[in-house]
């Protein structure tokens, strides 16, 4: 194996952690599953608003070692599942928005304005992984081999 693959697999091998570990942390946090509760709904869209960092980070890394190697197939297939992943990241941010809402009405007084910050953050977080998300798919889907 060359020192160029070598590169390559050491790239999307630290990729797939970066974007993997944080998410499996995060679902075994949130688990068991209760979509009907609307705290743990709540919780956990908040939760996972926090663990949207590190996998972007390895989502710009894959997408580098790509980009540098030339990968056309590799960022293609990282185009379209970050345009599927853009579309639910949007879904859960509604969701998100519309649990904030419902919630507003039982939060006791005194923590009212630390709610309102703290789903302020997180809907700001949904708010850019979405962009970056469409940003790194626009991208994948336009790459093209060069010459």
């Amino acid at each position: 194996m060359s020192v160029r693959a070598r590169v390559a697999l050491l790239g999307y091998a630290i990729a797939l952690y970066l974007v993997f570990v944080p998410l499996l942390d995060t679902a075994v946090r949130v688990a068991p599953l209760d979509f009907g509760n609307l705290q743990w709904r709540y919780g956990t869209l908040g939760f996972v608003s926090r663990a949207l960092e590190v996998p972007l980070l390895g989502l710009l890394i894959a997408f580098s070692v790509a980009l540098a190697f030339q990968h056309v197939l590799v960022s293609k297939v990282l185009g379209w599942l970050l345009l599927l992943g853009s579309i639910t990241l949007i879904a859960a941010s509604g969701v998100f928005a519309w649990d904030v809402i419902s919630m507003r009405a039982i939060v006791i007084p005194e923590m009212r304005r630390s709610f309102l910050i703290s789903a302020g953050l997180a809907s700001a977080k949904y708010g850019s992984a979405v962009l970056v998300s469409l940003a790194f798919a626009w991208v994948g889907l336009r790459v093209r081999r060069s010459r």
